[in-house]
């Protein structure tokens, strides 16, 4: 089968994004993780993960785009979109991702404050109830412990 010219560009270009694609699911992922754990506990199985899961993703798009044969420009495509993430964009897409977070967390918080407000007085309640009732059972729970105590000496 003869590919032309504009046929292969396109593919290309394809690769490209390809390859842009699979560098944003690496790192999106791991930002996540890395806002949600100060320390990444184990890279190694999220690395291995992603090498799994793209390598899975790239033969598809291989069987998919190009009738699953393996040419050296679309290769070359998904590393150029791969670099293309990691120098353009990759500290732009982190400082978002931060602002975003940190709007969200804003978000989260005066949304719970005012969710909460109108049972804050239930609460307020009910804390003075629970505070006299653990008074209570700790006076029962400290007769209980005397009583034992007197039963269990010798005599």
């Amino acid at each position: 089968m003869y590919i032309n010219d504009i046929f292969q560009l396109n593919i290309l270009l394809l690769s490209v994004g390809f390859g842009f694609l699979l560098a944003v699911i690496y790192d999106l992922p791991s930002f996540v993780f890395n806002r949600l754990n100060d320390r990444n506990k184990n890279p190694f199985v999220k690395d291995l993960l992603y090498c799994f899961i793209s390598t899975f993703l790239i033969f598809i798009y291989l069987l998919a785009i190009n009738f699953g044969r393996i040419r050296v420009f679309i290769i070359i495509g998904i590393t150029i979109g791969y670099a293309c993430w990691i120098v353009l964009l990759r500290k732009a897409a982190a400082k978002a991702l931060r602002k975003i977070a940190t709007f969200l967390n804003a978000m989260y918080k005066s949304t719970a404050y005012t969710v909460s407000l109108p049972i804050r007085p239930v609460i307020a309640v009910g804390s003075k109830f629970r505070i006299k009732i653990n008074a209570f059972f700790a006076k029962k729970v400290k007769n209980l412990k005397n009583i034992f105590k007197t039963h269990l000496k010798k005599k």
